[in-house]
């Protein structure tokens, strides 16, 4: 197949990025997979195996300066044209990130310079809606535009897709969210409709929901390998180990991405402001301008709980993950931590006399 470098996503905006590096002889690819820090990058002309540079090791700081699947990078090459030095990743358009699974606090890349994000969910899976909102809030933080799909449509029953489409409604109120099965040609038509040439779409969900299924029934023919789903808790096993770039011969690039188990939250407090917006637009009638929503007088988020206006279940949901957030950067910035207990003992103590001058 012929690839150019429009096909994989090359805009005027990276071209220009990419100007001073074309002047200091470097070639301009992008990272099309990557497993530990080995990866495989695409020029124009090929697809050849790629490491950093000694010098790149030497000054990255952290992790995250280094390339994942998605970046644009300039690149040498070496041995006839089969292997190729990274010496610089150019600037980033979106991230979708995650807070990395483990102890250590610290953010792990899933991919980059996406432009929209295929959230997949099985249908024939337990789930709550709270998994899918984490999946909304990550994506919303990266700047990219979210999609839901459920998959699996053909081993449920339409009450059952009904049921499951109902209980997300107040979680993707904005978004286009469709069910769909792999042997629907219509389905598959569908969900090809969003997908453009020079566009990188990302598929994030659980292990099992189908991602590179999905990814093969696009394509047209099996390029990603996929695994049976246990019959006893209807679980798929982790087949996709490496993030994954994929062209579509029809233009569009797609990112296949493990299953993940855990869906931290990393400095995402726009994507849950997007996510909550209802909440967000209710609270501009507090008292406090920075109201957390959980002690202060005149909250007017906890009185729409109380009304009914706003369920308790979205409330509680928010909280938790606004403390999430603000557990996160605490660790990241001790001084905030401090500011914010003397905030929270100043607004108790006003509590306190409001409560004393009403008796």
């Amino acid at each position: 197949m012929n690839i150019k470098l429009e096909d994989l996503g090359y805009t005027e905006e990276v071209a220009k990025c990419a100007e001073p590096y074309h002047a200091g002889g470097y070639t301009i690819a992008r990272v099309t997979q990557m497993v530990k820090q080995r990866y495989l990058v695409r020029t124009e002309a090929l697809e050849i195996p790629a490491e950093v540079s000694g010098r790149f090791m030497f000054t990255s700081r952290t992790r995250e300066e280094y390339p994942v699947v998605g970046d644009w990078v300039a690149v040498t090459l070496h041995d006839q044209d089969t292997h190729a030095v990274i010496h610089h990743v150019l600037p980033r358009r979106t991230v979708l990130q995650r807070r990395a699974p483990g102890k250590r606090i610290e953010n792990q890349i899933i991919a980059t310079n996406v432009d929209a994000v295929f959230i997949i969910f099985p249908l024939n899976q337990s789930w709550t809606p709270h998994a899918l909102e984490r999946y909304l809030i990550l994506v919303r933080q990266s700047g990219a535009q979210p999609y839901v799909f459920l998959s699996k449509r053909d081993v449920c029953t339409d009450d059952h897709v009904r049921d499951v489409l109902g209980r997300i409604s107040t979680v993707c109120a904005n978004e286009t969210v469709s069910a769909y099965s792999l042997y629907d040609a219509a389905d598959i038509h569908y969900i090809a409709s969003f997908i453009h040439r020079g566009t990188t779409f990302c598929l994030i969900g659980p292990s099992g929901a189908g991602k590179s299924s999905l990814i093969n029934a696009l394509v047209g023919k099996e390029v990603l390998p996929t695994g049976e789903v246990r019959e006893y808790d209807a679980k798929g096993r982790h087949i996709t180990t490496k993030r994954q770039l994929v062209v579509l011969e029809k233009g569009g690039v797609l990112i296949d991405t493990p299953g993940m188990r855990e869906v931290g939250l990393w400095q995402a407090e726009d994507g849950l402001w997007e996510t909550f917006d209802d909440i967000l637009e209710i609270g501009t009638a507090c008292k406090f301008r920075d109201c957390t929503h959980t002690h202060e007088p005149q909250c007017a988020v906890r009185k729409a709980v109380e009304e009914k206006i706003l369920a308790e279940d979205r409330y509680n949901s928010y909280i938790r993950y606004y403390q999430e957030l603000h557990e996160l950067a605490t660790h990241l910035n001790p001084k905030e931590l401090k500011e914010r207990r003397e905030l929270e003992q100043r607004r108790s103590k006003q509590e306190k006399i409001l409560k004393l001058k009403k008796r």
